[in-house]
């Protein structure tokens, strides 16, 4: 659009390379030109216009015009121009709008300002890409929503980040579901990454529960679902899905091990050598929950390592591949969890009291082994899953993501003077 249009991009020093000049009427009419070219799609009914995720904390234009306006509203303001010029090509065309962590200071300026039709999808990165045990949808959308304008919502069906593992919890989805259904919200767009089929059944536990949210149980569902999948035991999958999804729903809504990836936050072993590691439940500014946020209690801790033996031990009586290595894989991350805690009680900063030396040097051990049966986890449960033709394998990227852990915490030994195997 910047080399047909130069003028319309954002000007001003420190302006963000992506950022465009909304005072220019110029991006009224090519945006009217996209709304007439999805509308005029067959089967469209509406189109989705989403609006700028994140300006990585650069201003938008500063041109004379822009920037003395707030710029999240010149921005709609041109969407809303858009199309109601849209419509006089095709008039019946809808429009949604979505939010997103660039626009969260100013949404409820934003839905104020937009015609009542106009449908909203409230997105942000953050708040509604994540896994915790937390509600998601602000008051003003649930507000707006009681009257009576349609909200949706963007989330994860999935484990947030961009890597590869299982996450089989219908405890989770039916805490979203529920939240979603009591605060009016008319519409889901979910996130089931890494990839649909490999995230089958929290996609279906989603259409369950956003359908009957008061509905069955947790393990009413899993029955059901092992019962259409043709399992030879429903009900031991029941007992399996009931045993591993609280505790996969407490590793990912800590955000582990994907929390590693903020540059903006130490590591875990970076904090462990400064003895700056949080209790149990701290949440980072409200939004960073790595590496316990989601676990409250040593009891909660001790009890997930227990539910997810029990998990493993379920899954080996199923004889199925694919739940056995996934029970493998989040008691490998809940293992190293709980090694990672046994060290902050006994590694002060550049020193191990001679007392407390045997055991920091079994949970040093304990970490390493249990991120290393990860990696060997969950290449298995892809492999178990089956990838479909044509869809190459993706689960290297977490076995390779996790090597640095690894290798953090066999340095950080060394420094102690551990040699690991």
């Amino acid at each position: 659009m910047y080399e047909a249009y130069p003028d319309l991009k954002g000007q001003g020093e420190g302006v963000h390379e992506g950022a465009a000049c909304y005072s220019n009427p110029k991006i009224v009419d090519i945006l009217a030109d996209w709304i007439v070219g999805c509308g005029q799609l067959p089967g469209v009914t509406e189109v989705d216009v989403w609006l700028t995720e994140n300006l990585v904390q650069k201003p938008g234009c500063q041109c004379v015009r822009c920037r003395t306006q707030n710029r999240d509203l010149l921005e709609v303001r041109a969407v809303i121009d858009a199309w109601k010029k849209a419509k006089k090509t095709i008039p019946n065309v809808g429009l949604r709008v979505l939010t997103s962590e660039e626009t969260a200071d100013s949404n409820e300026q934003i839905i104020a300002m937009l015609p009542p039709e106009v449908k909203v999808w409230y997105y942000h990165s953050l708040l509604t890409y994540n896994n915790r045990e937390m509600e998601i949808i602000p008051s003003y959308c649930e507000q707006s929503a009681k009257q009576g304008r349609v909200i949706g919502v963007v989330a994860d069906l999935g484990v947030k980040g961009q890597l590869v593992q299982p996450f089989t919890s219908a405890h989770f989805i039916r805490y979203r579901m529920n939240e979603f259904a009591d605060k009016n919200i008319a519409s889901l767009m979910g996130y089931p990454r890494p990839r649909l089929y490999y995230c089958d059944f929290n996609t279906e536990a989603t259409a369950e529960w956003s359908w009957n949210a008061k509905g069955r149980t947790t393990h009413e569902f899993a029955l059901s679902w092992a019962m259409r999948q043709g399992l030879d035991d429903p009900e031991l999958f029941a007992q399996w899905a009931e045993t591993i999804g609280p505790v996969a729903w407490d590793v990912y809504g800590c955000e582990w091990p994907f929390g590693e990836k903020r540059r903006s936050l130490k590591t875990v072993t970076q904090q462990l050598k400064e003895g700056t590691l949080p209790e149990l439940g701290e949440v980072f500014w409200e939004l960073y929950p790595k590496p316990w946020g989601d676990i409250k209690s040593v009891r909660q801790l001790n009890q997930d390592v227990t539910n997810a033996a029990k998990a493993v031990k379920l899954a080996q009586k199923m004889g199925l591949a694919r739940y056995h290595e996934e029970s493998r894989v989040i008691y490998g991350y809940i293992n190293s969890l709980k090694a990672l805690y046994e060290l902050k009680q006994v590694v002060k900063p550049e020193r191990i009291a001679e007392e407390n030396r045997t055991a920091a040097g079994i949970y040093f051990q304990n970490y390493v082994d249990s991120l290393r049966q990860v990696q060997q986890a969950v290449i298995k449960w892809e492999q178990a899953v089956g990838p479909w033709p044509g869809h190459p394998s993706i689960a290297g990227k977490t076995k390779v993501f996790l090597n640095p852990l690894i290798e953090d915490m066999i340095s950080t030994a060394a420094e102690f003077d551990y040699q690991l195997n």
